[in-house]
């Protein structure tokens, strides 16, 4: 897998991710273009590019891009990285915050990973998260996401709105211009590992969604003929 300690911080890509990328090369034919909304130290850019596809990804924090230390964690950047593996022509990194930037471009895969909870993003009201996700999916795209539940849906204290979902909130985001491939929302309690900014093993209650946007709604413009009848 290459140099020792190149791996990512948060551990190996989370294991539904090859299985998602099978996927798409058998609906495709081919492999695609990813978008990553949030790369951490490239835990899954990386594994991407070995699968033979191409990413743009986008990430604030320093210390994943250029490496450093969190906590008791020591980083190496993505930017050496991408370097050491030689991925610069496969990967486009974007030092910003992908929720805050205007939609440009639209792409066939979207894998949106524990994005829409970290701390970088707080700031942004849930539903302007959303919309930004969906609205970068091409006609015939996907989409997936992984997200975290409320363990308590009345405490609003230790699980804001605007960072947890309730039960069944999710897939209300997706009208009938969506196939809902996927979407499954646990009962039970998940292990995370320790990780930067969380240094403790914890739990999580968690769901998964994976979409298809079958159509793209589209405004229409309306011209109007107006014929004056002159009376003489």
């Amino acid at each position: 897998m290459g140099k020792k300690n190149y791996g990512s911080v948060y551990g190996d890509p989370y294991q539904r991710f090859r299985y998602i990328l099978k996927y798409l090369e058998n609906y495709y034919g081919r492999k695609t273009k990813i978008l990553i909304p949030n790369a951490f130290d490239g835990q899954h850019v990386l594994n991407s590019v070995r699968k033979g596809y191409k990413v743009d990804c986008y990430e604030t924090i320093k210390e994943f891009i250029n490496g450093g230390t969190i906590g008791n964690y020591k980083i190496v950047g993505l930017k050496n990285k991408l370097d050491y593996f030689k991925m610069n022509d496969d990967v486009v990194l974007f030092e910003k915050n992908f929720y805050e930037q205007k939609i440009e471009r639209e792409y066939e895969f979207v894998y949106c990973y524990k994005s829409l909870h970290l701390s970088e993003n707080k700031h942004i009201p849930k539903d302007r998260k959303m919309r930004k996700l969906l609205s970068s999916v091409k006609e015939n795209g996907f989409i997936y996401i992984f997200y975290h539940l409320a363990v308590n849906e009345n405490d609003y204290i230790n699980y804001p709105k605007e960072q947890y979902f309730r039960k069944y909130e999710m897939s209300k985001y997706f009208d009938d211009s969506w196939e809902i491939i996927l979407s499954i929302e646990n009962n039970l309690l998940s292990q995370d590992k320790a990780h930067p900014y969380n240094e403790k093993d914890h739990n999580h209650l968690i769901g998964h969604i994976f979409a298809k946007k079958i159509y793209k709604r589209r405004k229409y413009k309306y011209n109007y003929k107006i014929i004056v009848n002159e009376s003489y």
